[in-house]
């Protein structure tokens, strides 16, 4: 009986303001496996961890399964039957790349259980194709910060070493926001000084990698893209990141689509920005926060 067991980081996407552009992996993990019972063409799924019940409740009618057989059929192969287990720590619907983990994980089960070896540059492919931007799968893949961009050569990357002594913050509240609504409040047109200040406010990002300089992040997550639009949407989500820099963090900004919200400070630091953020969400929130590393491999097997 083949059995496979991987792990997918979590990740976080636009980090201020690389819209649809940057994204990074972070250590907070699902874990999945996958092993043949030869018997049939059934896969059986089994979930413990963040949102195992509402998972559980499709059985195998699950994005990991779907990108299992996107795969397969890329490939005109079939799956065999089995038991795919699956435990989740990365919360849902919280923007920290749940689903850009479901598909990753799926297509890299199925790709060692089919004895294939595409590479990540084809995996990407397909788990754009899926998810329908690359801000999430590219970190989930490749680890560490990743800015993607379309080529006429198809999805181009670039790897960018985050500083080790940054650690992050992720405080996740109580109310999901779904990536569909967060994105029906964005405007269709943006005034151009908007977009040269995102411009600015993106390479202020990467000169804070590349210098190793935190006072930078605090520029570079001045979006004005998206994060506007959709804090109004985070209940008391304004509170909380004044309350982070308050607290010592070098910036803060919206993870992703949200519900979460993300703060990056020094070791010292992080446990008393990351209680901040919780009070400043309320009791309404009952928010937990996560004082996070960059995950530098990316998806993996164990």
């Amino acid at each position: 009986m083949n059995k496979i067991g991987i792990r997918v980081p979590a990740t976080t996407a636009n980090l201020g303001a690389g819209f649809d552009v940057f994204g990074m992996a972070l250590t907070l993990y699902n874990d999945m496996s996958f092993a043949e019972t030869g018997d049939s063409s059934k896969i059986v799924c089994r979930m413990t961890g963040e949102g195992a019940e509402e998972l559980a409740a499709a059985d195998a009618d699950n994005l990991v399964v779907y990108s299992m057989q996107q795969l397969a059929a890329r490939y005109r192969r079939s799956l065999p039957g089995g038991v795919l287990t699956m435990h989740n720590r990365i919360p849902l619907a919280r923007g920290l790349g749940s689903s850009s983990a479901a598909i990753v994980g799926g297509l890299t089960i199925a790709a060692k259980l089919l004895d294939l070896s595409p590479s990540k540059a084809d995996l990407l492919e397909l788990a754009v194709a899926i998810e329908g931007h690359p801000d999430n799968v590219a970190p989930a893949l490749f680890g560490n910060c990743v800015l993607s961009a379309r080529s006429e050569h198809g999805w181009e990357t670039v790897e960018y070493t985050v500083p080790t002594s940054w650690k992050w913050v992720a405080c996740v509240p109580s109310s999901p926001l779904s990536t569909q609504q967060a994105r029906q409040v964005l405007p269709t047109m943006i005034p151009h000084a908007d977009a040269v200040q995102n411009v600015a406010a993106a390479a202020f990002f990467l000169a804070a990698l590349t210098k190793e300089e935190p006072r930078y992040l605090y520029t570079a997550f001045h979006d004005r893209l998206h994060v506007p639009y959709r804090l109004p949407l985070i209940e008391n989500g304004h509170q909380v990141l004044a309350a982070a820099l308050q607290a010592g963090a070098y910036g803060a900004t919206i993870s992703g689509s949200g519900s979460t919200l993300l703060a990056v400070c020094d070791a010292a630091t992080a446990p008393t920005v990351a209680q901040a953020m919780e009070r400043a969400f309320g009791a309404t929130q009952q928010a937990q926060s996560f004082i996070l590393d960059v995950c530098r491999t990316g998806v993996q097997e164990i």
